[in-house]
């Protein structure tokens, strides 16, 4: 006797319920095939061609004009210094805005959910999210100037007053503190929804054991947020290291507009890509790029995946 078993024929009804789900999915495949899919596949195309924007008709491939260069455009940009560059302020950025960024929140939902009027507590903190980037950039550049209160402030700490988006030094660590201020907000939202699923009879017990508030945090509350804490750092990481408009505001805002910020301090690599295509033409060379961001991407990915055990949000 086959141990196989026999395709059972569906029904007329099966048939029909299978047609209307794809029916229904249609218009998202469709979306998902012409504007995620293909565009990814033509910008993996165009990274192994020669592609001027101004000089070749990307319409017409094989016309002979767009030549097709091999890996040259990945070479070229792994040894060029300000593609080197952006890299290396990506990740510094990246870095400190996510760290930074998870930890304020996390502080932030500790104070909101033992606190009376949290409702009052979430809205306050989740406004600096939905302000505009070119808000904070106007309002951050007027905070950290000479002579104000803040860099006053931070001068009794050995910081000298300065204008922090035109001295190289400071303004990667300006970008970090506006993306901190914008990005606690939702932190905070995430880890609230974390706390609230973690059942009181727990914390009582602990007490019962004679846990102290700090052991009860560092052993119940922070592991049992755990799926929270990965969530926000692996879609924190994704979109740090897509920085873009920070830096390029930061950069050309004002009376002394600089490309890449005073010195490059400014240069990330998403920056870059726009320069080296909008700016300079060469997709060919810009989609190269963009593929060698998203190599970074994945290996962030994986390390956090390693990092919290495979959790799951």
């Amino acid at each position: 006797m086959s141990l196989k078993k026999k395709k059972r024929k569906l029904t007329k009804l099966e048939r029909s319920d299978y047609a209307i789900g794809y029916i229904f999915m249609a218009p998202s495949i469709i979306y998902l095939i012409f504007w995620t899919i293909l565009p990814i596949l033509v910008a993996f195309f165009v990274s192994f061609t020669n592609y001027d924007m101004l000089r070749h008709d990307i319409l017409h491939p094989f016309n002979g004009k767009i030549k097709f260069v091999g890996i040259d455009n990945y070479i070229m940009a792994l040894k060029n210094p300000i593609f080197q560059k952006a890299v290396y302020q990506t990740m510094y950025y990246s870095l400190g805005a996510v760290i930074l960024t998870t930890f304020v929140g996390l502080t932030l939902a500790l104070i909101a959910h033992n606190a009376k009027g949290k409702n009052l507590f979430r809205i306050a903190y989740y406004i600096p999210t939905v302000t505009a980037i070119a808000a904070l950039v106007i309002i951050f550049d007027g905070m950290f100037r000479p002579a104000t209160p803040v860099t006053e402030f931070l001068s009794y700490f050995g910081i000298p007053s300065v204008q922090w988006r035109e001295d190289p030094r400071f303004t990667m660590p300006l970008a970090i503190i506006m993306s901190v201020w914008s990005g606690a907000g939702y932190s905070m939202l995430i880890y609230l929804a974390g706390l609230q699923e973690i059942s009181n009879d727990v914390y009582e017990a602990a007490s019962l054991d004679g846990a102290s508030r700090i052991k009860q945090f560092l052993h119940i509350t922070f592991p049992l947020l755990n799926n929270k804490t990965f969530f926000l750092m692996a879609t924190g990481f994704i979109g740090a290291l897509q920085v873009y408009d920070i830096a390029q505001m930061l950069s050309e805002y004002g009376d002394a507009p600089s490309t890449g910020g005073s010195n490059g301090s400014l240069w990330t690599v998403v920056y870059y890509v726009y320069y080296v295509g909008w700016t300079q033409s060469k997709m060919g060379r810009a989609a190269a790029i963009s593929f060698l961001l998203l190599i970074i991407i994945m290996a962030f990915t994986f390390i956090q995946r390693k990092i919290f055990k495979d959790q799951t949000y």
